[in-house]
């Protein structure tokens, strides 16, 4: 069974990547939206939706990855989420509490959200490049279909 907790590379594979993913993702619907799209990942306006919604899914697997690794922390799952729900309002300063995530210890009380996830094996190094690479392959293609 999962852990349900993240460690340190867990959430930056599992969260980081995809914030930066929804921000990349994001700048490329503008480049869309106004009609600079040139090159490998060029589309149309008809294929902006598709990458909102990409979009909007990778942040919630980012989400999800920081409840994860907030219970590490020893946080519910509610704390967690308040604070994903208020730290938008910081603008960049939204940064700050995610490298908070990516950089603080386990804490003790985490232990009472089940045991330490371990060491990370070659499936999830796998799974974590599946996941750095796969929004852009789905733009890369809807943008040829669309």
């Amino acid at each position: 069974m999962a852990s349900p907790r993240f460690d340190r590379f867990r959430f930056v594979a599992f969260g980081l990547v995809n914030v930066s993913n929804v921000l990349g993702l994001l700048l490329h619907g503008l480049n869309l939206s106004t009609g600079g799209a040139r090159g490998l990942l060029r589309g149309s306006e008809a294929s902006l939706p598709v990458v909102l919604v990409i979009a909007a899914l990778c942040l919630l697997l980012a989400a999800m990855a920081a409840v994860r690794r907030g219970r590490d922390l020893g946080w519910p799952g509610l704390v967690t989420g308040a604070g994903l729900v208020i730290a938008p309002a910081l603008g960049p300063a939204l940064l700050l509490p995610l490298l908070y995530l990516a950089f603080a210890k386990e804490k003790p009380a985490a232990q009472q959200f089940g045991p330490s996830p371990g060491a990370a094996g070659p499936l999830t190094w796998l799974l974590a490049i599946v996941n750095a690479v796969w929004p852009w392959m789905a733009v890369l293609v809807l943008g040829r279909v669309g």
